[in-house]
């Protein structure tokens, strides 16, 4: 097959383009950038010429064969969706559609496109490649494969400062002299024990620390780990496992969590849907046991590529169902039912270096009326509610396909009906991380 592969880029580069113009020099150095092997440059150059306004089967071609030599595939497929009923170009734009359809291993969706490019061509040559993949396709007899993904280790470390470590409300909170400074590492090892995405057992582990200087009673560590068992369907990618994990707050047992995790991801059109659900199971030490009981987070997601970068937004819902602190007087809830809408927007800025914004509002409330006992010695009683805005900015620069450095800022802005647990707060973080 991979012969068959390499003739993707060669066809592309045989379409002449009738435009005029910055779009035309767009595009022509699109089409430089392809030959030297740029793709990354290519694609941007080509959605420049997009941006610019230029629409034409030509383009879209080029974009379908960029994707595609980028390992998109999704995107290359939208691209060559689009022309597949062109009079010139749509008999390979269905072959190449059948060989983007064997490397997400759909062979019966391949064969369609190979059936169709056979019938639309009007050139031999097409019809004898699409020909040729079909009976590559037959079935064969049943044989041992062993697939072997390879593994992928991430690993990052930052250097934090967090103005408002300690969630202090907006009276009590006064910048630079409730301020700290921390590191933060995280790490994760994912792998495939059997198999591959379209039929495998994979095994994920994980760490993550955050250790403060001054706020030592904030300092939390944790470690997970996690079993899936993932499947390629017709048009739904399943991950079905079980998570556990273990935290610790400044040197102390904390939470240990077991969790049933479901996801499903599919292609809708031009864009995708993924469907999460976990439901945990949460124990906690003698100091924290009001936190103990059933979370359940479900998150519905949209993402896709465009001309100015790749998007997602979202919608949370987490319902709990704690212990709650509960004494003869008072009566704390750590039950709440939240709702949360989120936008992303990462953007590339150069070959090397990307920005990426984020956007999100939760709206929060709790189960049961808080029964809390004031400085006046009056009782209140009443539900508590919050709404929670956060924003973000993240640069990252890539110093090597191995290595990057990246900066965020982040603002967190919390109002509750209660006014102890309103606050406000800033984190800038620099840092280092790597993939193996």
């Amino acid at each position: 097959m991979k012969a068959m592969l390499n003739l993707l880029p060669a066809l592309a580069l045989l379409i002449a383009l009738a435009a005029s113009g910055s779009e035309r020099d767009e595009f022509r150095q699109g089409i430089e950038a392809f030959r030297g092997g740029h793709y990354s440059e290519a694609l941007h150059h080509f959605q420049q010429a997009e941006a610019m306004g230029l629409r034409s089967v030509s383009l879209d071609y080029n974009l379908g064969a960029t994707h595609y030599r980028l390992g998109s595939y999704s995107e290359s497929a939208r691209h060559f969706q689009r022309i597949r009923g062109d009079r010139d170009w749509g008999a390979l734009a269905e072959y190449n559609l059948g060989l983007i359809a064997e490397q997400q291993r759909a062979p019966d969706r391949a064969r369609e496109h190979y059936r169709e490019a056979v019938r639309k061509a009007r050139a031999d040559r097409i019809q004898q490649l699409a020909a040729a993949r079909l009976q590559a396709l037959e079935p064969a007899p049943a044989a041992a494969v062993i697939v072997d993904p390879g593994w992928v280790v991430y690993l990052s470390a930052a250097a934090v400062f967090d103005d408002n470590p300690a969630l202090a409300r907006g009276d009590d909170f006064a910048p630079g002299k409730d301020s700290d400074y921390l590191l933060e590492t995280l790490g994760t090892v994912s792998g495939y024990l059997r198999g591959d995405a379209n039929d495998g057992v994979r095994l994920n582990a994980g760490f993550y620390s955050r250790n403060h200087n001054d706020f030592t009673e904030f300092d939390i560590t944790g470690i997970s780990a996690a079993i899936f068992l993932d499947d390629q369907g017709s048009t739904w990618r399943f991950e079905r496992g079980l998570r556990v994990a273990n935290y610790w707050l400044d040197g102390d047992r904390y939470t240990t969590e077991a969790a049933l995790a479901l996801r499903g991801t599919r292609a809708l059109g031009t864009m995708n849907l993924s469907i999460r659900n976990d439901l945990s199971y949460i124990d906690a030490s003698s100091d924290f046991e009001f936190v103990k009981g059933i979370r359940n987070q479900l998150i519905l997601e949209l993402f896709g590529s465009a001309a100015f970068g790749r998007w997602r937004v979202g919608y949370g819902n987490e319902f709990n169902d704690r212990d709650d602190l509960d004494s003869e007087v008072e009566f704390l809830s750590y039950s709440p039912w939240r709702h949360e809408v989120y936008g992303q927007l990462s953007q590339r800025l150069t070959d090397r270096m990307g920005v990426q914004t984020r956007l999100a509002f939760r709206h929060s409330h709790y189960r049961d009326d808080n029964r809390e006992v004031g400085l006046d010695n009056v009782l209140t009683e009443k539900q508590r509610k919050e709404d929670r805005f956060m924003a973000s900015i993240l640069l990252r620069y890539a110093l090597t396909r191995t290595f990057s450095t990246f900066a965020e800022y982040r603002y967190t802005n919390n109002d509750s009906n209660f006014d102890r647990f309103s606050y406000r707060g800033n984190q800038i973080q620099v840092g280092i991380d790597a993939t193996f």
